[in-house]
């Protein structure tokens, strides 16, 4: 097994208007490319968490060095293509490796450029921070099928092991989603496909829930906007309804309350209870 984590597109942190810095061969890819408008980009949501309804809106410079850092992180991406392209050809150099190798590709956050008054970030509870890509090639796999149903990164290496034939330990909290994948068993390993007998899980058996939760790091100012604090810490639970095609998430925010004189004790409370309809990046703010 081979794990290759990279430095792109993460920014070169500091003060200012830190962006990620692209190979020099790429430096002027995509010229005017801007982030998307989508209907929360510098909207003003004031029916969400204390942090959220207090952004000011963004100003010019804001918006444009968002832009230039959006266009960095696609600039820094065209290195991470070079990588996956010479990855998957010395693979394909050795005679009947292909065929028994699995490629998967994934990431571990989302990201905001300007999605609800944020210029930078991914510090929160919205599809713009959660999202995150989950591409995977290999034998039993059909190309151009996809899982549109409730997953994240715990359940990764269960998916990995059940590709490989092992079952998940019990000290894992993720699961396999090899069940779902390898909709052509006859060309899946054949110790995958003994380890999905045994479990008996049908294609369309998953999770309607999901448990994401998020402890704040403190004041964190990025572009000039406070973009995290203690107590944009929150447990959420992401529920699909399949008779009405829509996600939920509902999210508690605790109130993070420090050094007390009565001893220095840390305590949280319930400080708001929402439930947002999911509408996807794209989604304006809204409650139900």
């Amino acid at each position: 097994m081979a794990y290759i984590a990279v430095k792109a597109p993460h920014i070169q942190d500091g003060p200012g208007w830190p962006v990620a810095l692209p190979a020099p061969w790429y430096d002027h890819a995509f010229p005017g490319l801007k982030a998307p408008r989508t209907p929360n980009w510098n909207a003003s949501c004031p029916e969400h968490h204390w942090m959220i309804r207090t952004q000011p809106p963004l100003t010019h410079e804001q918006a444009s060095r968002a832009d230039a850092l959006y266009r960095s992180r696609w600039q820094s991406l065209l290195s991470v293509d070079d990588m996956v392209e010479g990855v998957f050809d010395a693979v394909a150099k050795i005679p009947g490796e292909l065929e028994k190798t699995y490629f998967l590709f994934t990431s571990d956050h989302g990201y905001r450029f300007g999605q609800m008054r944020m210029p930078q970030g991914k510090w929160n509870a919205y599809e713009n921070d959660l999202r995150i890509p989950f591409v995977i090639r290999g034998p039993g796999i059909r190309a151009q099928t996809s899982f549109d149903q409730l997953g994240s990164q715990v359940d990764t290496m269960p998916t990995v092991l059940g590709l490989a034939g092992i079952e998940t330990p019990d000290s894992m909290d993720g699961r396999s989603i090899a069940h779902v994948l390898l909709s052509d068993r006859e060309s899946a390993p054949a110790q995958a496909v003994a380890v999905l007998d045994r479990d008996g899980r049908g294609p369309g058996e998953w999770r309607r829930t999901q448990l994401i939760e998020y402890y704040g790091l403190g004041d964190v100012v990025r572009y000039q906007h406070l973009e995290d604090t203690a107590n944009n810490t929150f447990r959420a639970l992401r529920v699909m309804d399949p008779s009405a095609k829509v996600l939920l998430v509902m999210v508690a925010y605790f109130s993070v309350l420090l050094a007390y004189e009565s001893g220095g004790r840390e305590e949280s409370q319930v400080d708001r209870v929402h439930i947002v309809a999911e509408l996807g990046l794209f989604g304006a703010c809204g409650r139900v």
